[in-house]
Protein backbone atom coordinates (compact mmCIF):
# COMPACT_ATOMS: atom_id res chain seq x y z
CA UNK A 1 0.00 0.00 0.00
CA UNK A 2 1.16 3.48 -0.76
CA UNK A 3 -0.10 6.60 0.99
CA UNK A 4 0.35 9.88 -0.82
CA UNK A 5 -0.96 13.40 -0.83
CA UNK A 6 -3.34 14.64 -3.51
CA UNK A 7 -0.31 15.90 -5.44
CA UNK A 8 1.24 12.40 -5.46
CA UNK A 9 3.88 13.20 -2.83
CA UNK A 10 4.52 10.13 -0.63
CA UNK A 11 3.35 10.48 2.97
CA UNK A 12 6.37 9.23 4.88
CA UNK A 13 6.04 8.13 8.51
CA UNK A 14 2.26 8.27 8.20
CA UNK A 15 0.46 6.29 10.95
CA UNK A 16 -1.84 3.49 9.75
CA UNK A 17 -3.79 0.85 11.66
CA UNK A 18 -4.62 -2.45 9.97
CA UNK A 19 -7.62 -4.44 11.18
CA UNK A 20 -9.11 -7.79 10.27
CA UNK A 21 -12.83 -7.57 11.02
CA UNK A 22 -12.82 -6.66 14.74
CA UNK A 23 -9.21 -7.58 15.50
CA UNK A 24 -6.39 -5.07 15.22
CA UNK A 25 -3.50 -6.64 13.33
CA UNK A 26 -1.12 -3.80 14.05
CA UNK A 27 -0.10 -0.18 13.97
CA UNK A 28 2.30 0.79 11.21
CA UNK A 29 4.08 3.85 9.90
CA UNK A 30 4.77 4.27 6.22
CA UNK A 31 8.37 4.29 5.02
CA UNK A 32 10.06 7.18 3.19
CA UNK A 33 8.13 6.29 -0.01
CA UNK A 34 4.78 6.26 1.82
CA UNK A 35 4.54 2.44 1.75
CA UNK A 36 3.66 -0.23 4.25
CA UNK A 37 4.45 -3.89 3.68
CA UNK A 38 2.36 -6.52 5.46
CA UNK A 39 1.00 -10.01 4.97
CA UNK A 40 -2.66 -10.12 5.90
CA UNK A 41 -5.96 -11.71 4.89
CA UNK A 42 -8.14 -10.17 2.17
CA UNK A 43 -10.67 -9.12 4.79
CA UNK A 44 -8.54 -6.31 6.21
CA UNK A 45 -9.46 -2.70 6.52
CA UNK A 46 -7.10 0.24 6.82
CA UNK A 47 -7.76 2.96 9.39
CA UNK A 48 -6.07 6.34 9.45
CA UNK A 49 -6.66 10.01 10.24
CA UNK A 50 -6.60 12.84 7.73
CA UNK A 51 -4.72 16.10 8.31
CA UNK A 52 -7.69 17.45 10.32
CA UNK A 53 -7.71 14.42 12.62
CA UNK A 54 -10.88 12.89 11.13
CA UNK A 55 -10.95 9.08 11.17
CA UNK A 56 -11.15 7.20 7.87
CA UNK A 57 -11.50 3.55 7.02
CA UNK A 58 -11.02 1.67 3.73
CA UNK A 59 -11.85 -1.99 3.18
CA UNK A 60 -9.56 -3.92 0.86
CA UNK A 61 -12.22 -6.27 -0.48
CA UNK A 62 -14.79 -3.51 -1.06
CA UNK A 63 -12.58 -0.67 -2.28
CA UNK A 64 -9.44 -2.02 -3.97
CA UNK A 65 -10.12 -1.50 -7.70
CA UNK A 66 -8.58 -4.76 -9.04
CA UNK A 67 -10.81 -6.79 -6.70
CA UNK A 68 -13.84 -4.75 -7.70
CA UNK A 69 -13.06 -5.41 -11.36
CA UNK A 70 -13.10 -9.16 -10.74
CA UNK A 71 -16.28 -9.06 -8.65
CA UNK A 72 -18.20 -6.74 -10.98
CA UNK A 73 -19.79 -9.52 -13.04
CA UNK A 74 -21.18 -11.01 -9.84
CA UNK A 75 -22.68 -7.94 -8.21
CA UNK A 76 -24.04 -6.53 -11.48
CA UNK A 77 -25.52 -9.94 -12.40
CA UNK A 78 -24.00 -9.58 -15.89
CA UNK A 79 -23.24 -13.32 -15.86
CA UNK A 80 -26.97 -13.88 -16.42
CA UNK A 81 -26.46 -12.96 -20.07
CA UNK A 82 -24.25 -16.04 -20.42
CA UNK A 83 -26.29 -18.15 -17.97
CA UNK A 84 -29.93 -17.04 -18.32
CA UNK A 85 -31.26 -20.18 -16.61
CA UNK A 86 -29.40 -19.42 -13.35
CA UNK A 87 -31.76 -19.23 -10.39
CA UNK A 88 -31.49 -16.62 -7.61
CA UNK A 89 -28.38 -17.34 -5.58
CA UNK A 90 -26.76 -19.44 -8.30
CA UNK A 91 -23.47 -17.98 -9.43
CA UNK A 92 -21.33 -20.02 -11.82
CA UNK A 93 -18.03 -20.91 -10.18
CA UNK A 94 -15.99 -19.41 -13.02
CA UNK A 95 -17.39 -15.95 -12.26
CA UNK A 96 -15.33 -15.85 -9.06
CA UNK A 97 -12.15 -15.94 -11.20
CA UNK A 98 -10.16 -17.64 -8.47
CA UNK A 99 -6.85 -17.65 -10.38
CA UNK A 100 -7.12 -13.94 -11.17
CA UNK A 101 -8.20 -13.16 -7.60
CA UNK A 102 -5.19 -15.03 -6.21
CA UNK A 103 -2.86 -13.05 -8.48
CA UNK A 104 -4.42 -9.74 -7.43
CA UNK A 105 -4.18 -10.59 -3.73
CA UNK A 106 -0.57 -11.79 -3.86
CA UNK A 107 0.77 -8.25 -4.31
CA UNK A 108 -1.47 -5.34 -3.42
CA UNK A 109 -0.57 -2.09 -5.16
CA UNK A 110 -3.16 0.11 -3.48
CA UNK A 111 -2.69 3.87 -3.77
CA UNK A 112 -4.45 5.60 -0.88
CA UNK A 113 -4.84 9.38 -0.74
CA UNK A 114 -6.19 10.44 2.66
CA UNK A 115 -9.14 12.78 2.15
Amino acid sequence: MVFSGSDGTPLSHYPVDVWNVDEKIGHFQTDEQGRIHIQAPATIDIRYKDKDGKNHQKWLFYEYPPILDIMESIYTLSYLKKYPAALPGQVPWEMFQMKEMKEVLETIQWQIVPE
